[in-house]
């Protein structure tokens, strides 16, 4: 019998409502502050408004940021990307650079990306290393400068660091006293914070008639650590609770590791013996609560004003900070305590008063934002939404967080922290008995798979299989006397001519530049007059050369470019690639597959002619194909291949990348099979290279259900060098089945494919009603529509979304209704949790809409997307587009056989 059961209620929406009042945006930054507020449970922080903070919204207690250093990681936070990604010029680059970089990535920061999506951006003091980009808001407060104390001259004075008190021999602001400012006039009035929320409170006392992103950055904490004196009477000096601390900490850390503790900041040990610990925990701690005061004047004029209901608020740090553990006063380490940092959201209709212990990045922040203003998804995001953990900040989450500095790389994933320094060497901390990580168990036999399993978790191992070839145009004894025209050789890579192409079209065959006086920071460039060494290319002029095998072009390193010059780079094998202005250093180009022995021609030329210099080519840098195997095994692939990582949600067979991959040419198969029992929602993914193939081949990849086999993918046109096929799902035939195999075929003649890095993944079971009744502590007969909490849920509700039948967590579950527009159409979506296996256990879900209440529930609503959740259970949400006039019903129903 099928038993059909409403779900709860009828989620009624208004959609004028909804589209004309998206949320607002309070976004709050607070430079340096590390775990130690009231609300993460700090003994000694006094921080009250915070604290209220967190009580209305979710705090985050294991948010890690992407950089332990506050220009590259609010840059990441901003641009959504990993900072490596940007190829910034510096550590701590412009904001204007960090705007050019990730529009050149074909994206936005996250103001800009709301800006352009209807919002009103203002913005006041630190949001990214200095402000915002110029012109990157509509209002914008500017920032202040740092409050120093000064003498009557405007010279720096120094409290207690350096200790010989000259501020000429300092390399950083580590400083602690009391506030004075210019020439012991300064007040807290004067104060860049108090300056800031003052302008913020302005603005929240406006009539804004658009939805708006408020964003306010606040510098202390941040060195120095000046504040007025009240702000230190508020602690009990002599009672400060102090951070742990061993002396011996050091002992297990790689060398690598200790070369990240700053020469120039404090260390515990010089603290102790000159009795400043408590002083510089104190003055920490005073200005933790300044910090406190200042938010609290921006929430109380939120509250005071019409925005109080409508407006999600997030306050975050950029990284977390070291106040004596491991031995110093800094940032910049990959340890926890410069990786974690505070983060809280409030949002209308999501959780309150909760924390959330599951491990987040602050790369999560933007498309969390995204998400709950109901604006499309950016797809450069590297973070996900959070909305799940707010709507139920207890649910499963087996998302890892990375951290990244200078080839530093550390991974978070639950209660294990992974280090790996430039050097290989490595630590390895278990926070679930080592909170303070001072045991390194990197050469702990016990931890040796999950050492490997952490190191492959990296998205920072961004190198094709085969190792990159730079060709180096920078060092004499590369050359000979007839330059490189006889061959230039990287690893297994020849260029095997290079000739000059004259203005007037003829070749100086035989080399580049005739000379072999090519200095360091010289190049190669072209100018045969000159005989000493290489020059630059003069307008006109160019190179021709190949290589002596089939090669991917991945990016040139020029100098001395010049504004109304233009490279060009072509080749009969590929689409010109154009490089125009002034662009020292390394451009991308994009992974061009040139074959054997083709001409690729580099020329240069300047919109006013010959005669004026164009660039030095410093580098080139191309990556040859992977190589193939040389026969093919009927139970897989040959050996030699390294796993890769795949989630623990999922299942995943032996999957390859790297050295070798299948070659398959005429009637050749790939064939293996992997038992798909307890698992559904089987999907696959691959990487294929069919640019070999030619008119009339084919690329065939297949599935076997038991009884026959079924179409993946037919490939007969199209072809291209590698490409990765990603996530197909397979009909409910895939599931659960012992005999799932799966295979991949080429009809090509004497042609060749090659297959690689094949994954096969899935959902793994849930309970069945009977054990899941049973685990909940109900009878395995108790009736589907009982509701033995009392919260409106019945217990197959409570079975098909994943809640607990015997606790009041509607609130948590409860399915939702929001709103969102997309190439200027509005929709009104129902969000809620859908079991993966749904299929397997006979569930049905069915969202209906109506625009009468009285109408059955009945029009057809379009599932826009559904994201796995890691627990067995997805979220999904469906749609309908509607008119911002007319009301909108949507209803859930869930039945089972």
């Amino acid at each position: 019998m099928m038993r059909r059961l409403n779900l709860v209620a009828v989620f009624l929406v208004s959609a004028m409502v909804c589209f004309g009042q998206q949320p607002n945006v309070l976004f709050i930054a607070v430079d340096d502050l590390n775990d130690w507020t009231g609300f993460a449970g700090d003994p000694n922080a006094i921080t009250p408004n915070m604290d209220q903070l967190a009580g209305e919204g979710v705090h985050f207690s294991r948010a890690y940021c992407a950089y332990p250093l506050c220009g590259p990681s609010r840059a990441s936070l901003m641009s959504g990307v990993y900072f490596s990604e940007l190829n910034a010029s510096a550590t701590q680059p412009e904001d204007e650079e960090v705007e050019e970089k990730i529009e050149a990535l074909g994206s936005s920061l996250l103001h800009t990306y709301l800006g352009n999506h209807g919002y009103k951006t203002m913005a006041v003091g630190k949001i990214l290393h200095s402000h915002v980009p110029d012109f990157s808001v509509d209002l914008s407060g500017g920032r202040e400068g740092w409050d120093f104390n000064e003498d009557a001259a405007g010279n720096r004075i120094r409290s207690n660091w350096p200790p010989d008190l000259n501020p000429d021999t300092a390399s950083t602001l580590t400083d602690w006293g009391i506030y004075v400012g210019d020439n012991g006039t300064g007040t807290e009035a004067d104060m860049s914070d108090s300056i800031a929320a003052a302008w913020a409170v302005d603005r929240l006392q406006e009539t804004h008639s658009e939805p708006f992103m408020l964003m306010v950055g606040f510098l202390h904490p941040h060195v120095p650590w000046y504040v007025p004196q009240s702000y230190y009477d508020m602690y009990d000096h002599e009672n400060l609770i102090m951070p742990p601390y061993n002396p011996d900490d050091w002992d297990d850390i790689p060398s690598a590791g200790l070369d990240n503790i700053n020469d120039g900041y404090p260390r515990t040990e010089w603290a102790i013996a000159n009795n400043q610990w408590t002083n510089m925990v104190h003055a920490y701690l005073a200005n933790i609560t300044y910090a406190d005061a200042k938010i609290g004047l921006v929430l109380d004029a939120l509250e005071a004003s019409p925005y109080s209901t409508n407006t999600i608020v997030v306050l975050w740090s950029d990284h977390g900070y070291h106040m004596g553990e491991k031995n110093t006063f800094q940032k910049h380490t990959l340890w926890d305590r410069s990786g974690v940092a505070p983060l809280i959201i409030k949002a209308p209709g999501m959780a309150t008063n909760s924390t959330c212990n599951r491990v987040v990045s602050l790369l999560d922040i933007y498309p969390t934002l995204l998400d709950l203003c109901g604006l499309p998804a950016n797809e450069l995001n590297r973070g996900q939404t959070l909305r799940p953990l707010l709507e139920n900040p207890a649910l499963p989450w087996d998302v890892p967080a990375f951290n990244y500095k200078h080839g530093i790389e550390a991974v978070q994933v639950g209660d294990l922290r992974h280090i790996e320094y430039e050097d290989g060497s490595q630590e390895l901390y278990d926070h679930s008995n080592d909170p303070d990580e001072w045991t390194n168990l990197v050469n702990d036999v016990n931890y040796a798979e999950i050492i490997i399993a952490l190191k492959n978790m990296s998205p920072f191992q961004e190198e094709p299989p085969s190792s990159a070839k730079v060709f180096e145009f920078v060092d004499g004894s590369a050359l000979d006397a007839a330059g490189i025209g006889g061959g230039m050789t990287v690893g297994d890579v020849t260029i095997t001519t290079l000739d000059v192409i004259g203005q007037d079209g003829t070749r100086a065959s035989g080399g580049v530049g005739h000379g072999t006086n090519v200095g360091t920071n010289d190049g190669l460039g072209i100018n045969s007059a000159d005989s000493d060494k290489a020059n630059n290319f003069d307008s006109g002029e160019g190179w021709e050369f190949s290589f002596d095998t089939d090669v991917y072009l991945q990016s040139i390193d020029l100098l001395e470019t010049v504004a109304g010059g233009t490279l060009a780079i072509s080749s009969s094998s590929f689409t010109d690639i154009v490089i125009s202005g002034a662009q020292d250093g390394a451009s991308g180009l994009g992974n061009v597959f040139v074959p054997s022995n083709a001409l690729i021609g580099i020329t240069f030329s300047h919109t006013n002619g010959p005669g004026m210099d164009g660039p030095k080519i410093m580098s080139l840098t191309v990556m040859p194909p992977p190589a193939a195997s040389s026969e093919l095994f009927a139970d897989g692939f040959e050996g030699g291949f390294t796993p890769i990582w795949a989630s623990t949600a999922y299942l995943s067979s032996t999957s390859y990348e790297g050295a070798k991959a299948a070659k398959m040419n005429n009637a050749d198969y790939v064939e293996t099979g992997v038992d798909t029992t307890g698992y559904s929602g089987i999907r696959i993914s691959y990487a294929r290279k069919t640019d070999g193939l030619s008119a009339g081949s084919s690329f065939t990849s297949e599935w076997y259900d038991g009884t026959g086999w079924n179409t993946i993918e037919n490939l007969s046109s199209g072809f291209t060098p590698w490409q990765v096929v990603s996530q197909i799902g397979l009909p409910a035939g895939a599931d659960h089945n012992p005999n799932f195999r799966i295979r991949f075929r080429v009809n090509a003649g004497s042609d060749y494919g090659y297959v690689d890095s094949v994954v096969v993944e899935g959902a793994p079971d849930t309970l069945g009603y009977g054990d899941w009744a049973v685990e909940q502590g109900l009878g395995v007969n108790d009736a589907y529509d009982d509701d033995p909490d009392g919260d409106g849920m019945v217990n197959l509700v409570e079975y098909a979304i994943g809640a607990n039948s015997l606790s009041n967590d509607a609130a948590f579950y409860r399915p939702h209704a929001t709103s969102s527009k997309q190439n200027g159409t509005n929709y009104l979506n129902l969000v809620y949790r859908r079991r993966m296996d749904a299929p397997y256990r006979g569930l049905d879900y069915q969202v209906g809409s109506a625009t009468n209440l009285l109408e059955e529930r009945t029009n057809a609503t379009q599932e826009a997307g559904a994201v796995a959740l890691g627990d067995g259970f997805e979220l999904v949400t469906n749609r309908i587009p509607t008119d911002v006039e007319v009301q909108q019903f949507m209803e859930l129903r869930i039945s089972a056989d």
